[in-house]
C-alpha cells in the first residue's frame, strides 16, 4: 500500500470503531479505545463470583497475549467490490486475494469478491449471467415491451391475445434465462438452489459416464428450441467434479451451441471449479489455455477455498472480468448505501477473517510472489495420488482402481462404516469408494490407511500382483 491508501485506511478504521454515529463493529474494541483498562467498567450481569471475586471485564484476552484492538486491523470487514478504485473501503487482505488469483488464472482486468462458500460463488456467478443477458437485451425487451403496450391498449373487442400471450412469453425468455446444466449429482446441488432463487428454469442435459456433459444431448436439446428466435441461456459446466474429477470441455460446448443456436440468442458459460480451481493452470484440463480461463471460453468461475488451498474457514471466490460485471451492472442496476456503491457483491459486509485466513494460507504458499511453490505442491500430491494407487493394487485388481487426477475411486468390498467414516472416504454408489488426495495427505498417512485395510480385506496373492 502507498502512503494515502495506507492513510485512508486508518481514517476508515477510526471511523468505524470510534467516531462512528451508527453502526459499533467491534464493541470490545470500542469499548477499549475509549477505556484502556476496561477495568473501570462494570459490564457484567453478575458482579460477584461466589469465592468472591468480582467480575468488571468483558473480555481479557491479555492472558494469552492479545491486547483488545490489536487483532481490528487484521480481521476488519469486507464490503464491495475489492477490485473497484471507486469503493471506499477496500479490505486489502481480500483485494490482494482477488489479485492472486487474477494472475494465475490469467485474468487480467479481473473482477469478483470473496464469498461465504463455493456454493455462494456458484449462487452470484449466475446472478451476474442473469444480469449480463438482461443488459445485452435491452433493446429488444425495449421493443417487445412497446408492442406490448400497443396490443394491450387495444379495446376489448379487437385485442389480440394470442399475440398478447406470445408476446409476454418472449419476454420472460429474456428475463429470465434458462440455467443448462447435467443433472445432479453430476451438477452441485448449489447451482440447482440458485435456479431456484432466481426463479430460473432449468434444461438438463444428458452426461457422459465420466459425468461430464454429453455434447451431443446438448446438441439435441438446443435443435428442440430453434423455434424460438430470442432466448437468454446460461450454460453452467464442471470443472473437477468433487465425485469423479469430471471436465467438461468448454471450448467444444461452445462450438456446438454456435453451430445449433438462432442469430439472436444469447448465452453465458460459467465454470464450477470448487474444487480444481487452483490446479488449473499446472495440470491444463482446460488445453494449453487452461491459464487464461477467459480464453478458454469462460464468463464467469467459481472456487472454493476450503477446499484445495484448505483454508481453516470455509470461503470461496467468485470470478470475471471488468467488462462482464461492468456491463451487468449498468444504470441502475447496483445499490447505492452509504456513499458506495455496493454491486457485485451478494452479501454487504462480510468476513474479514476468512480474507485474512486465505490470504495467510496463499502466503504460506508463496503465491504472492509466484506460482512455484503451488505447482510443487500440487505435482508432490499427483504423486501420491499415483502412491495410493500401487497401494491398492495389493487388494484389488489394477482395472477396478479408478484415477483421475488427485480423486482416486476403488471398490468398497467388505469395509465397514466406521472405517470409512474415520478416514473421511467419500460413497460413490453402493459398490464404490472415493479418496482425493489433498494438501493435508502424506506418505505416512496412506501407508496406515493400508495397513489398517489389511484387518478387513485380503490381499491379492502374489502372482496377481505380480501379473498386473
Amino acid at each position: 500500500m502507498n502512503i494515502d491508501e495506507i492513510e485512508g485506511r486508518r481514517l476508515w478504521l477510526l471511523a468505524g470503531h470510534i467516531k462512528k454515529l451508527s453502526y459499533c463493529n467491534s464493541l470490545v474494541t470500542m469499548l477499549y479505545n475509549k477505556n484502556s483498562s476496561l477495568d473501570r467498567l462494570d459490564t457484567c450481569f453478575y458482579h460477584q463470583n461466589l469465592d468472591g471475586s468480582l467480575n468488571h471485564k468483558i473480555i481479557d484476552s491479555t492472558s494469552i497475549g492479545i491486547i483488545p484492538g490489536t487483532l481490528s486491523d487484521n480481521f476488519n470487514f469486507c464490503y464491495g467490490d475489492p477490485s473497484d478504485p471507486k469503493v471506499a473501503w477496500r479490505n486489502p487482505h481480500e483485494r490482494e486475494v482477488i489479485e492472486i488469483f487474477g494472475r494465475l488464472l490469467g485474468i487480467e482486468d479481473i473482477s469478483g469478491y470473496m464469498t461465504s462458500c463455493g456454493s455462494e460463488s456458484n449462487l452470484a456467478s449466475i446472478w451476474w449471467s442473469k444480469l449480463y443477458l438482461l443488459m445485452k437485451s435491452r433493446p429488444k425487451i425495449s421493443e417487445l415491451k412497446e408492442r406490448l403496450a400497443l396490443l394491450e391498449s387495444n379495446d376489448l373487442g379487437s385485442k389480440d391475445y394470442k399475440e398478447i400471450y406470445e408476446t409476454k412469453k418472449q419476454l420472460k425468455r429474456l428475463y429470465s434465462p434458462i440455467v443448462i446444466c447435467t443433472k445432479t449429482p453430476h451438477t452441485h446441488v448449489s447451482v440447482i438452489k440458485a435456479c431456484q432463487a432466481l426463479e430460473l428454469k432449468t434444461l438438463f442435459i444428458e452426461s457422459n459416464e465420466d459425468g461430464s456433459i454429453d455434447t451431443q444431448s446438448l446438441r439435441g436439446r438446443l435443435a428442440e428450441m430453434k423455434e424460438h428466435d430470442y432466448m437468454n441461456f446460461i450454460v453452467s459446466l464442471n470443472l473437477g467434479l468433487q465425485i469423479g474429477a469430471a471436465f467438461d470441455d468448454v471450448q467444444e460446448v461452445r462450438k456446438v451451441i454456435e453451430e445449433v443456436k438462432n442469430e439472436n440468442w444469447r448465452y453465458t458459460v460459467h465454470g464450477d471449479a470448487a474444487m480444481y480451481g487452483p490446479t488449473l493452470p499446472f495440470l491444463q484440463q482446460l488445453g494449453d489455455k487452461s491459464n487464461k480461463i477467459i480464453e478458454c471460453g469462460l464468463d464467469t468461475i467459481a472456487i472454493s477455498l476450503w477446499k484445495f488451498l484448505g483454508v481453516q474457514v470455509p470461503c470461496g471466490v467468485a470470478l470475471s472480468t471488468r467488462n462482464f460485471t461492468d456491463l451487468a451492472f449498468e444504470d441502475d442496476n447496483f445499490i447505492e448505501y452509504v456513499q458506495m456503491q455496493d454491486k457485485v457483491a451478494l452479501s454487504g459486509t462480510r468476513s474479514g477473517i476468512a480474507a485474512a485466513s486465505a490470504l495467510n494460507v496463499m502466503k504460506s504458499l508463496k503465491m504472492h510472489e509466484g506460482f512455484e511453490t503451488l505447482q510443487k505442491v500440487i505435482e508432490y500430491d499427483m504423486g501420491l495420488a499415483d502412491y495410493l494407487c500401487q497401494q491398492l493394487e495389493l487388494f484389488f485388481p489394477k482395472e477396478q482402481i479408478k484415477r483421475k487426477y488427485l480423486n482416486v475411486t476403488f471398490p468398497r468390498a467388505s469395509l465397514p462404516d466406521y472405517f470409512i467414516d474415520y478416514y473421511l472416504l467419500q460413497r460413490v454408489g453402493p459398490t464404490h469408494l472415493q479418496s482425493i488426495v489433498l494438501l493435508n495427505v502424506n506418505k505416512n498417512l496412506i501407508d496406515e490407511f493400508i495397513e489398517a485395510m489389511e484387518y478387513h480385506l485380503p490381499l491379492l496373492s502374489r502372482e496377481t500382483i505380480e501379473q498386473q
